[in-house]
């Protein structure tokens, strides 16, 4: 049973680590997925942006040892074009104070920015200098790598895992009962994470991760309606509960491996 309490902290971390590298590798492919076929770009050439208003963005930081949630507020600056197109652009660098941002907008610098316009009504704003094929060669080189760094990373974390489960001689069969033994663990602490998340009304880190895979009701439901937090809460216990009563029922992977 000590060796078993002993796996249990490094199995829930490993488990914790799967978890996000996986969702880092799916995430860019999903970007790169929304890509178009390069025949649906049209360039219409270089427009000339002036800024012209203001998006802000809260976040909140949660400091560990005090307990407390701070709230902060980053500011955006919108440019529009300046002929009848009216396409407009967001630049991603944040301002902490409105002043700074409103300083932007009031010296009414013009940016040059090539817009592609696409088959479905949408279009996309990128540098001057660039192509249709250099938007879509650049979006699929950033996202491929940042999916194939996160992948060679979860190998690295999963291999003694993997070398010990299906690759060494008294490798395990695996049964449901097998599965059922081998995740009892890290559901527990799994499910305390995400209970502890919603209690401390950290949501909102979910949605960063989990937001752009799910319908946009179920992610509303999930992480911005005022039932949020109960849901969250809701889901960790049920994933502890799980946890303990497989644990209960077949054994932990750790006592296992000790038999």
């Amino acid at each position: 049973m000590k060796g078993a309490s002993h796996r249990s902290m490094p199995n829930a971390l490993v488990g914790l680590a799967t978890i996000f590298l996986v969702v880092l590798a799916v995430r860019p492919l999903g970007l790169i997925a929304d890509l178009h076929p390069l025949e649906a770009y049209t360039d219409t050439g270089v427009h000339s942006f002036v800024p012209y208003d203001i998006e802000s963005e809260t976040d909140r930081e949660h400091f560990r040892y005090s307990g407390r949630t701070r709230t902060f507020t980053k500011y955006m600056v919108v440019y529009k074009s300046d002929d009848e197109s009216e396409y407009k652009w967001t630049d991603k660098q944040k301002y902490s104070s409105h002043s700074d941002a409103e300083e932007v907008v009031l010296r009414a610098a013009p940016v040059d920015k090539k817009v592609f316009t696409v088959a479905d009504g949408s279009y996309v704003v990128d540098d001057a200098d660039h192509t249709p094929a250099d938007y879509i060669r650049h979006t699929i080189v950033t996202n491929g790598a940042i999916s194939l760094a996160a992948s060679g990373l979860l190998l690295i974390v999963l291999r003694p895992w993997i070398k010990r489960n299906f690759l060494a001689p008294d490798a395990p069969v695996w049964t449901a009962e097998r599965i059922k033994q081998g995740v009892a663990t890290p559901f527990m602490m799994a499910g305390i994470v995400v209970a502890a998340f919603g209690i401390l009304d950290l949501t909102y880190a979910f949605d960063a991760l989990l937001g752009p895979f799910l319908p946009t009701r179920l992610g509303y439901a999930l992480f911005d309606s005022p039932a949020s937090r109960s849901i969250v809460i809701a889901v960790g216990a049920a994933l502890f509960v799980l946890g303990v009563r497989w644990s209960n029922h077949y054994g932990s992977n750790g006592e296992a491996e000790n038999d």
